[in-house]
C-alpha cells in the first residue's frame, strides 16, 4: 500500500505525463461508470423495494387488523351464545315468582355451572357476567360484581345498542370494589331478551392485553398500531406517540407511512403508524454495501491503472531518453526499440529519420567543403576574366595597329560577349540586351561560315522590355547557323520574331538551313515530352547525324524548370527546306512580376 500511495504521489506531481494522464483518466472513467450503473441499479431496486415494503407492510396491517376480528368474533359467538340460549339462560332470569326453594336453587345452579364452563372454554377469557333485571348476577373467574350498574355509561351503550354486540374498554374506576390495582379489561356486552323485552345483559372480560398480543406477533415488530373506537376515542395504542392526521386509507407523511383499516364488524379502527427508513433499511444497507464495493473496485482499478499505465509508458520513457540523448548531441544513438507496439514502430521510423538527418547532415558537411573550394574557384575565377579582358583589348589593339578589321570587330564582340556574361549575376535579362547580344554572337560567327548570313530581328514595341531567362535564344541560333545554314551550302536567312499578347511571349527562330530529317524530329518531340533527367541523358546518346538536339533539349528544360511544363518548346521542320523552334514564355516585366 505505501508504494502505491508513493507512486500516487509521484504521478500527481507529474501530472503532465502520459502515464499520469491515463491513469487519471482510466480512473475518472472507472468511477463514472461505476458511479452511474450503481447509482441507476440502486435508484430503481430501492424505488422497487420501497414499493414493495410498503406493499408488505399495509398487508401485515391490515392481517394483524383482521387478526383481531378474528379474536372479537370468537367472543362475539361466544356471548350471543349466552344471550340466546332459553335453556341455561333466559327461562332462569325470566323464571316466576313463587317456585319451590330446591327448584328455584336448582335452576340457579344451572345458570351458574353453564356460566362455569363458558369461563374454562377459551383460555383468554378473564370472566364472564350474568346480570339479571331481577337483581341476580352470576360470575364465574375474577370476581366482577357491580352494586350498580345502571348508571354506567357502557351499559347504557349495552342497552342502547338493542341486542347487537358492544365491544367496551372497562378502565380500573369502573370495577366494585373501588381502589384496586387491576388493569383495565377488554369487554363485550349483550343484552338478553325474552319476547323482545330486555331482561338482562351478558358480559364477557378478557384481558386488554390480547389486544397487544395480536398486534405484536405480527412481523413487524417496529409498527405502531392505534385502535379507535366509532367516537374516534383511542382504546389501544401499542407505543406513546403523536395523534396520526386525518387521511384515507393510506398517506406517507413526514417518513412514516400511516395504513387505516375500518372493521364494519367491530366499528374500530386500526392505523398501523411505521417508519420507511425501518423498511427500507436492507436497501440502505445494500446500498452500504455496494458502496464498499465501488471502493474495493476503485482500490484494484488504481493498482492495474497504475501497472498498465507504467507498461504502455515503459517504452515511451525509454523513447524519451534516446531522444535527450540525442538532443545532447548523441546523434549515433539511434538503436530501434525491440517491441511490436506502435510505440516499437515509433521508434523504428524515429531512428529511420535520425540516420536519414545524419545522412544529410553529413551531405550537408560535403557540400560546404566543395563550398569552400568553389569559392576559392571562384577566386580564381575573378582573376581570370580580367587577364582575358586585358589580352583581348591587346590582341584589338594590335588589329587596329596592324590594320585588320576583321580582327577588331571578332575581339570587340568577344569581349562584349563576356562582359555582359560575366558581370551578370541574374539569371534574367531583357530583350533588348539578349538581342544585342545576339548580334555579338553572328558577327562571330559570320567569320566562320562560308557563305554569308542574313538575320532579321522584329520584335513587338510590347516585347522590348520583358524578361527571358539569360541566353536562352543564343543555343537556337547556334543550331541554325551550325546544323541548317552551313550544312545547306547557301546563303543563310535567319528570322527571330518576338510577339507579346496579354499573357503570353512567344519567340520563334527559323532558318531556311538543311532541315531535320523526319525520324530525327519524332525522336526529338518524344525527347520534349520526357521527364528532364531521361530527356537529358537520351539527348547525350551517339547518334549518326551531326545534329543531336542536345541544345533544344537544354532550352526546353530551362523552360520547364523555371515556368513549368504549361510552358514549352515545338519543333517544325522539313528536311532541305527549313527549320522552327517556337517557345512560349510567360510576360515578365522589368519588375520580374508576372503581368497577368
Amino acid at each position: 500500500m505505501k508504494t502505491i500511495m508513493n507512486h500516487l504521489l509521484l504521478l500527481f506531481s507529474v501530472r503532465r505525463t502520459i502515464q499520469a494522464q491515463i491513469f487519471v483518466s482510466f480512473l475518472v472513467l472507472s468511477m463514472l461508470a461505476l458511479s452511474g450503473v450503481t447509482w441507476i441499479w440502486y435508484a430503481s431496486t430501492a424505488e422497487t423495494i420501497k414499493r414493495n415494503a410498503i406493499q408488505d407492510a399495509r398487508s401485515n396491517i391490515v392481517q394483524s387488523h383482521n387478526n383481531l376480528e378474528i379474536v372479537l368474533k370468537d367472543f362475539v359467538s361466544i356471548i350471543t351464545l349466552v344471550s340466546i340460549d332459553r335453556t341455561n339462560v333466559v327461562e332462569v332470569l325470566n323464571r316466576k315468582k313463587g317456585l319451590s326453594p330446591y327448584i328455584d336453587f336448582l335452576l340457579q345452579k344451572k345458570l351458574e355451572d353453564f356460566v362455569g364452563s363458558l369461563y374454562s372454554y377459551k383460555p383468554y377469557i378473564s370472566a364472564v357476567t350474568i346480570v339479571g333485571f331481577n337483581g341476580e348476577q352470576y360470575y364465574s373467574g375474577s370476581p366482577y360484581r357491580y352494586i350498580s350498574y345502571t348508571d354506567k355509561p357502557w351499559f347504557r351503550e349495552i342497552m342502547k345498542a338493542n341486542g347487537k354486540p358492544v365491544f367496551l374498554k372497562i378502565d380500573r374506576d369502573d370495577y366494585t370494589p373501588s381502589g384496586t390495582t387491576l388493569k383495565p379489561m377488554l369487554v363485550i356486552g349483550r343484552a338478553i331478551k325474552s319476547n323482545d323485552k330486555t331482561i338482562g345483559v351478558a358480559l364477557l372480560y378478557a384481558p386488554y392485553d390480547i389486544i397487544r398480543k395480536v398486534y405484536d406477533n405480527g412481523p413487524l415488530s417496529t409498527t405502531r398500531f392505534i385502535v379507535m373506537d366509532k367516537h374516534n376515542q383511542t382504546l389501544f395504542e401499542s407505543r406513546a406517540g403523536d395523534k396520526p392526521p386525518e387521511f384515507q386509507d393510506v398517506l406517507e407523511k413526514d417518513g412514516q407511512l400511516y395504513v387505516k383499516q375500518n372493521s364494519t364488524f367491530s366499528g374500530w379502527t386500526t392505523i398501523g403508524a411505521v417508519s420507511v427508513d425501518s423498511l427500507i433499511h436492507d436497501t440502505v444497507t445494500l446500498r452500504n454495501r455496494m458502496f464498499g464495493v465501488i471502493g474495493l473496485t476503485l482500490v484494484a482499478v488504481l493498482v492495474v491503472s497504475i501497472v498498465i499505465s507504467r507498461r504502455i509508458t515503459n517504452n515511451l520513457r525509454r523513447l524519451r531518453d534516446r531522444m535527450f540523448k540525442i538532443d545532447e548531441g548523441n546523434l549515433n544513438y539511434v538503436t530501434p526499440l525491440q517491441s511490436k507496439d506502435e510505440v516499437g514502430h515509433l521508434s523504428q521510423a524515429f531512428s529511420k529519420q535520425m540516420g536519414q538527418i545524419h545522412s544529410l547532415l553529413e551531405e550537408v558537411k560535403r557540400r560546404e567543403q566543395q563550398k569552400r573550394k568553389a569559392e576559392m574557384k571562384a577566386l580564381q575565377a575573378q582573376i581570370d576574366p580580367h587577364f582575358l579582358y586585358n589580352t583581348l583589348n591587346t590582341i584589338q589593339f594590335l588589329a587596329q595597329l596592324q590594320q585588320v578589321p576583321n580582327i577588331k570587330e571578332v575581339t570587340t564582340s568577344l569581349i562584349g560577349l563576356l562582359r555582359d556574361i560575366t558581370k551578370n549575376d541574374s539569371e534574367f535579362t531583357t530583350l533588348q540586351d539578349e538581342i544585342t547580344n545576339l548580334q555579338r554572337y553572328v558577327n562571330i560567327q559570320s567569320y566562320r561560315l562560308v557563305h554569308p548570313v542574313n538575320v532579321h530581328y522584329e520584335v513587338e514595341d510590347a516585347a522590348q522590355h520583358c524578361l527571358i531567362p539569360r541566353m536562352l535564344i543564343q543555343p537556337l541560333l547556334e543550331n541554325a547557323l551550325i546544323h541548317g545554314i552551313e550544312p545547306a551550302n547557301r546563303k543563310g536567312i535567319v528570322s527571330i520574331k518576338i510577339q507579346a499578347d496579354e499573357h503570353r511571349l512567344t519567340i520563334v527562330v527559323t532558318d531556311n538551313g538543311a532541315g531535320i530529317p523526319e525520324d530525327k524530329l519524332v525522336r526529338l518531340d518524344s525527347l520534349l515530352l520526357e521527364p528532364l533527367d531521361s530527356a537529358h541523358d537520351n539527348a547525350n546518346e551517339p547518334s549518326k547525324n551531326r545534329f543531336s538536339g542536345l541544345g533544344v533539349i537544354n532550352v526546353a528544360q530551362r523552360i520547364r524548370l523555371l515556368f513549368g511544363n504549361e510552358y514549352s518548346l515545338k519543333l517544325y521542320s522539313q528536311q532541305g527546306l527549313f527549320t522552327t523552334v517556337e517557345m512560349t514564355l510567360p510576360i515578365l516585366l522589368d519588375n520580374r512580376e508576372d503581368a497577368s
